[in-house]
């Protein structure tokens, strides 16, 4: 059940930008939003004391624009996976830096790894046609030094995604060309069906558009993992402290209730509150000033890296946190760079992403802080 959030706050913003590095070890990529949004709905780059994605984060950190738009950072690998000069002309993979994952780079070549190829993903080679005849071409080339190429998972394969980019492909153009406005695959599979796994939309830069049957022909851009990108053991991820869990994959910490319940000691209970993003904004500022931690709205990629998509209803561990709401969206602090008077939420039931308009009322929201 849901409750609204009230219309306005007695506390001003609190700025955060001073919390922009993420604490422990860094696997999430930033979102490349630099724009934040005024009350009027028009963008503006003054982002500083909003809580909203601009005013925070790698974006923020470190604005250099040479290596990656936004935050990004990646480098550009030869053939062999040796690294070029970030203005070389040619190049066959990009290596994240903030990751540590390699990606292929589409060619322009009638091969199989051609950026105009579409796959299903049977993962059954054979028909040169299928994920399964990409990665073992690529894997058979030694593509940049390595034979371990496979499909990205959906997180990985969204933390390249750059929401910067008001018109797709929503990826920076100068390491990763030749990617079409289409869905990619990746190899999650849906929690509801076996048969489907998830996939991106580079077009809308939204989750569960790209969502397929492995009978669909769609994109595929391959990935390997370094020492660094490997992930760490899933049993050992969370770490709780009464009303709150640190994630170790990210260093980020996390309310484990929505805002409106609270915590027991066992479990969230009372109402999940909802609002629209001016109240949720205000909501993570007041929470912030009351405790003086620096609690906000979490951007698109950060919740969504709590999602748990081989689970709906809701697509998150419970254990984790508990009494989830089973419908409803949830509010992001990264709003829409086509349109600025819409943001991004993520629903807690499929683990799908949507624009809502900003003055949408029914909408939560869970808040994270860095751990320092």
């Amino acid at each position: 059940m849901l409750v609204r959030l009230p219309a306005a706050l007695a506390i001003a913003f609190v700025s955060l930008g001073a919390h922009a590095q993420l604490a422990g070890p860094v696997t999430l990529n930033d979102t490349g939003a630099l724009l934040c949004t005024q009350p009027d709905g028009s963008a503006t780059p003054r982002c500083a004391g909003t809580g909203q994605d601009g005013a925070y984060g790698r974006d923020t950190a470190s604005p250099a624009d040479g290596n990656g738009h936004g935050g990004f950072k990646f480098v550009k690998l030869d053939a062999h996976g040796d690294p070029l000069p970030a203005d070389a002309p040619v190049w066959r993979c990009v290596a994240d830096r903030v990751t540590g994952l390699v990606w292929e780079v589409k060619t322009k070549n009638g091969g199989v790894d051609g950026a105009g190829w579409s796959y299903t993903n049977y993962g059954t080679p054979g028909d040169h046609a299928d994920t399964a005849d990409l990665i073992a071409d690529v894997n058979a080339k030694h593509l940049c030094g390595s034979g371990k190429w496979r499909l990205p998972t959906f997180n990985e394969l969204h933390g390249i995604v750059d929401y910067g980019v008001s018109d797709g492909p929503m990826v920076d153009a100068r390491f990763f060309p030749n990617l079409r406005r289409i869905n990619y695959w990746a190899s999650t599979v849906y929690a509801t069906d076996a048969d489907a796994t998830w996939g991106f939309n580079f077009d809308s830069g939204m989750a569960g558009d790209g969502a397929g049957n492995r009978s669909f022909h769609l994109g595929a851009m391959l990935v390997h993992d370094t020492a660094r990108s490997v992930a760490a053991d899933p049993a050992s991820r969370w770490t709780f402290a009464d009303d709150e869990v640190t994630d170790t994959w990210t260093g980020l910490v996390w309310r484990r209730c929505s805002a409106g319940q609270s915590w027991d000691g066992t479990t969230c209970t009372g109402k999940i509150a909802a609002g629209d993003w001016a109240g949720a904004l205000r909501y993570a500022a007041d929470e912030a000033g009351r405790t003086g931690q620096a609690w906000r709205l979490p951007n698109v990629k950060e919740l969504s890296s709590i999602a748990d998509r081989a689970h709906n209803y809701p697509a998150l561990d419970e254990t984790v946190f508990p009494a989830s709401a089973t419908t409803g969206y949830y509010w992001t602090s990264t709003p829409l760079a086509a349109d600025p008077t819409q943001a991004i939420t993520i629903d807690n039931r499929g683990g799908y992403s949507q624009p809502f308009p900003a003055s949408e009322a029914q909408v939560g929201l869970r808040l994270v802080r860095d751990a320092h």
